[in-house]
């Protein structure tokens, strides 16, 4: 009898210890699940607020940390791409642009989209915007924006009347800017598909500013511009050449004094030809400094009828015309062929964009000694320009109207 008590009691003892051993052991349990859950979510918040990434939704309850991760890197943002305009708050752009009036809307619409320091200077040739058309425009312009009437003018004159502009705008500001960005008004970026991964989820357009705003660009570039061809010679990467193609150009502006004015070009000659005599200026003082935005390239979607064609007799006539004289004796382009004034000259090798920054020690230093009397032709038309804008000012009258003389009338 005392034996079975004895076992009896055993037996209670024993289930007591084993109810208090699984209460126990559901609180460790619950515990551990709870911490693991908050340590997957802390991880992945620190990933999140680092490296600004997009999570998707299906894998924030995840406890799987690298299986969260993972889908992590699959979605990377803009914030990830390697280039990013670093230089944005010392990069301030000229935008000059000439066209058809018809042209301006798309052109605002375009710029107004763009997280970008700009100004705006519009062309038109074929018709003159209307004073109110004009005014609701200034009205809602987010930037600084003017429109210009150019009737009658070439293409090498258009550009140089938008440079007369440009002095006259950096003159009325007390500054200059850091680029002056010139392009036809038919002119279309497209986007490889490499430019998400470079440079995030922004449009076209955007990559475009982002690049002459990134720290990418070389110091020692004097110019930038996309890519024109498709198929031909793509550029997986950066490279620089002397003789691009003029429909884009962003030019740095401690450079502009050695290559504009653009030349004038005697009645009937080449459209083309302004810019072959630019390309010898680019290969004598500013060789290889042209440098590329990486895997965009350029379309022109309109074909205007003008004078076309790469004669160099003309070349040579338009170097002595602009370039020889008594006061400049530039003459450094007389002695070549056609094979020299062809486009994508002078190309260093090509430079993936992670090894951006050894491109700058591919392009030569600028031989600017040799480019001095360009300076000095610079100099001469930009205090012309601003004589000619004295005297404007000079001959308003009491109701602010302009009078211009006769004699400044066609120059």
């Amino acid at each position: 009898m005392i034996s079975c008590r004895s076992k009896k009691k055993t037996s209670r003892r024993d289930i007591i210890k084993a109810i208090l051993f699984i209460i126990a052991a559901s609180s460790v349990l619950a515990n551990y699940y709870f911490f693991a859950e908050e340590r997957t979510t802390f991880t992945t918040k620190l990933i999140s607020e680092k490296d600004a990434l997009i999570i998707p939704e299906s894998s924030k309850n995840q406890t799987d940390v690298l299986s969260v991760e993972q889908k992590i890197d699959e979605n990377r943002n803009e914030n990830n791409a390697l280039i990013i305009p670093d230089r944005k708050n010392e990069t301030d752009i000229l935008v000059l642009v000439m066209g058809e009036l018809g042209a301006l809307e798309k052109w605002y619409n375009i710029l107004k989209s763009i997280d970008a320091t700009f100004s705006f200077i519009y062309a038109s040739f074929d018709a003159q915007i209307s004073q109110e058309q004009n005014a609701i425009y200034m009205e809602n312009a987010t930037f600084p924006f003017q429109v210009i009437f150019i009737p009658g003018t070439t293409w090498t004159q258009g550009r140089n009347i938008l440079a007369e502009e440009a002095i006259r705008l950096e003159k009325k500001r007390g500054k200059e800017f850091s680029h002056w960005l010139f392009m036809d008004d038919d002119v279309v970026p497209l986007c490889y598909e490499e430019c998400k991964t470079f440079y995030g989820d922004g449009s076209c357009w955007q990559n475009v500013f982002n690049f002459i705003s990134s720290s990418k660009v070389p110091d020692n570039a004097s110019t930038i511009y996309p890519q024109m061809d498709t198929t031909k010679d793509r550029y997986d990467g950066m490279k620089a050449l002397s003789t691009p193609d003029a429909l884009f150009a962003a030019f740095k502006r401690e450079y502009v004094p050695y290559m504009l004015p653009y030349p004038n070009l005697r009645e009937g000659y080449s459209q083309w030809m302004s810019q072959a005599a630019l390309f010898c200026v680019m290969r004598t003082c500013l060789k290889s400094s042209v440098v590329n935005i990486p895997y965009i390239h350029l379309h022109n979607s309109l074909s205007r009828p003008y004078e076309r064609g790469l004669i160099l007799d003309q070349m040579k006539q338009i170097v002595k015309d602009n370039y020889v004289t008594d006061e400049f004796g530039f003459e450094t382009c007389l002695s070549y062929t056609i094979h020299d004034i062809q486009q994508n000259l002078d190309s260093t090798e090509l430079v993936p964009v992670e090894e951006s920054d050894k491109f700058s020690t591919l392009i030569p230093s600028p031989e600017l000694t040799k480019c001095a009397p360009m300076k000095k032709r610079f100099e001469t038309w930009k205090e012309s320009v601003l004589s000619v804008e004295q005297k404007i000012d000079e001959n308003r009258n009491e109701n602010n109207a302009l009078i211009i003389p006769e004699s400044n009338r066609n120059n």
